[in-house]
């Protein structure tokens, strides 16, 4: 069984120059609310200078970057999956870190829904093996926009840090306020 990871948890995903192979970043969730709710799952590439290239962000309209990271999704009835297919040895060099997170998007007639549980989980796609997960309930009562995780380099390794922050508002200035970084 996979490692449960709380807030501010870190665990070590591979040494950078090892030949790492490709890992999903999965999130789940029951979504018997479609089409009154969505959740958009998303990634930031930020290079070491602290920025993010506009075409370094990663969602469903832009859904590849340098095929170092494939976003899809995968629907059996209300499960929805949504899952970015990394490849670490095809980053850019530049890329120091990769932010997760999600937004969520709700009707204003299912008011009364105030939480939804998802599984955010990292996966090996050569061993099939679950590396850790994050098991949450989200407060969509009040906050639309939630930051999940980074993986981040440091050495001469590869990490993942979770994060879990949430936000009533936008993506952009939570990331400029907990990463520090620019946009170009």
């Amino acid at each position: 069984m996979a490692k449960s990871l709380i807030k501010g948890e870190k665990v070590i995903i591979g040494k950078v120059n090892e030949g790492l192979g490709v890992f999903s970043m999965e999130l789940e969730f029951i979504n018997t609310f479609y089409p009154l709710l969505d959740i958009d799952f998303f990634a930031f590439m930020i290079d070491e200078k602290q920025r993010v290239n506009k075409q370094h962000i990663i969602f469903y309209n832009q859904p590849m970057q340098n095929k170092s990271i494939k976003y899809y999704e995968d629907y059996k009835g209300d499960e929805n999956k949504k899952i970015f297919e990394i490849d670490l040895n095809k980053l850019p060099k530049n890329i120091q870190k990769i932010v997760f997170g999600c937004s969520v998007y709700k009707d204003e007639n299912i008011d009364k829904l105030k939480s939804i549980p998802l599984t955010f989980k990292m996966l090996d796609k050569i061993t099939g093996i679950e590396m850790f997960q994050i098991n949450e309930d989200l407060d969509i009562g009040y906050y639309e926009t939630f930051l999940l995780g980074d993986i981040y380099q440091y050495k001469d390794l590869w990490k993942f840090n979770t994060v879990k922050y949430e936000h009533e508002k936008h993506i952009l200035g939570i990331l400029k306020r907990l990463y520090g970084i620019n946009f170009y």
